[in-house]
């Protein structure tokens, strides 16, 4: 069906598409790396801290979508900055909630 919206008018569209998989986290976990590259530090089998470079999909309240990761991510959510990769951590785990 055609509508037509004048001048002043707003309008909301949902568009609907193939599913991606995606992670949501919270935007403060993201950092950048040395050459500027958007990601996560993430902590591998090792206990050592890993750079993982994402795709930003969608900025909410909640958090932001990301892709990029693999299915099952560990993602340094406090103290990402004071890390580098390659170093061993002691991480402490959480459940985000939803």
């Amino acid at each position: 069906e055609l509508v037509t919206l004048r001048d002043g008018e707003t309008a909301e569209i949902a568009i609907a598409s193939a599913g991606r998989r995606a992670h949501l986290v919270p935007q403060s976990a993201l950092t950048l790396n040395d050459e500027g590259t958007l990601g996560l530090r993430l902590v591998d089998e090792e206990n050592r801290v890993r750079f993982a470079q994402v795709t930003l999909m969608r900025d909410t309240p909640a958090g932001v979508w990301l892709t990029g990761l693999p299915e099952r991510a560990d993602i340094i959510v406090i103290g990402q900055a004071y890390v580098r990769a390659g170093v061993r951590v002691k991480p402490s785990y959480r459940e985000l909630g939803q």
